[in-house]
């Protein structure tokens, strides 16, 4: 298994995910900077064909670098879901000044149309379509590293219930 050596770089902030990391950051959470939001500094490994050949130190790391590419991306797709949000709601409040101003026109599709042909309203869509973009390819990754690690937990699972330990064990040790 090679690994992919790169440094280290902290979530990508916009202005709503900035103010709320700010206020965590008051709190004396780095969100932006510190443990919290460092990207890992490997790419992240892949799931070996024969999992079950790993030895328990291989496992438990493999399970701890999977965890902290969860522990990233989960923290970048919250930061993107929030701008979002304030992308949509800045989308939305330009649509209905738009509204406004054209409040003598009695079609609501007129109305909409001229709406949807102003330049403030397509200069905040472009701002929304570029947020939805980026949050969907981060959720995709965050899918994909979440998915690994619930198979390497499913691993450890097994092999603890194997080996005598899990819940099998414990239930057996306390029935009388």
């Amino acid at each position: 298994m090679t690994r992919v050596v790169r440094p280290r770089r902290g979530i990508e902030t916009g202005e709503a995910s900035s103010r709320a990391a700010a206020r965590l950051e008051g709190q004396g959470l780095k969100v932006r900077t510190g443990a919290w939001a460092r990207q890992p500094p490997e790419e992240p490994p892949a799931v070996p064909e024969r999992l079950t050949r790993l030895d328990g130190e291989e496992l438990m790391d493999l399970f701890r670098r999977v965890n902290e590419w969860v522990k990233y991306l989960g923290l970048q797709l919250t930061a993107a879901e929030t701008d979002e949000k304030l992308a949509r709601t800045r989308m939305d409040r330009v649509e209905a000044v738009i509204m406004v101003e054209n409040r003598d026109e009695r079609a609501v599709a007129t109305q909409k149309a001229l709406v949807h042909s102003d330049a403030r309203y397509h200069e905040q869509e472009d701002r929304v379509q570029e947020i939805y973009e980026y949050r969907k390819l981060v959720g995709a990754l965050y899918s994909q590293v979440d998915s690994t690690l619930f198979h390497l937990s499913r691993e450890i699972t097994r092999r603890a219930d194997a080996d005598g330990g899990g819940r099998a064990s414990r239930a057996r040790r306390w029935t009388p």
